[in-house]
Order: C-alpha cells, then sequence, then structure tokens
C-alpha cells in the first residue's frame, strides 16, 4: 500500500477497501480506516458486507491479516 504525503495532507479521511482471499472460504470484502482527522479509530481491517437492502454493514470480528 502507498499513500502519498501529499495525498494524507489534502484528505481529511482516508479508508481503504479490500477483497481478502481466505483459505477455503473465498474471499470477503474488508475495510481499514487508514486516517480520520479529529477522530480516533482503531486502524484494524474489519470484514464488511453491502447488502441492497441494508448498505454497508461493518461486522463485529475482526480480519487477522
Amino acid at each position: 500500500e502507498y499513500i502519498s504525503d501529499a495525498m494524507g495532507f489534502e484528505a481529511d479521511s482516508i479508508i481503504l477497501l479490500y477483497y481478502i482471499k481466505r483459505k477455503g472460504l473465498g474471499r470477503k470484502r474488508a475495510l481499514e480506516v487508514l486516517k480520520m482527522r479529529g477522530t480516533l479509530h482503531s486502524g484494524k481491517v474489519w470484514f464488511m458486507e453491502i447488502s441492497a437492502k441494508k448498505g454497508v454493514i461493518v461486522e463485529k470480528r475482526v480480519a487477522d491479516v
């Protein structure tokens, strides 16, 4: 991963989206808040789903990447 210093300076928030391949379980979507100006965040990678009815659903368990 590479986020330029200029991008980090100009953006208030940087959220990375992943499509993680897991052994024997296929792929799963995940997200990581890399930067969120003015707030505390965990910096962990969280599994998520995108639902047509409910929108983005962030799961309680953390991806072990």
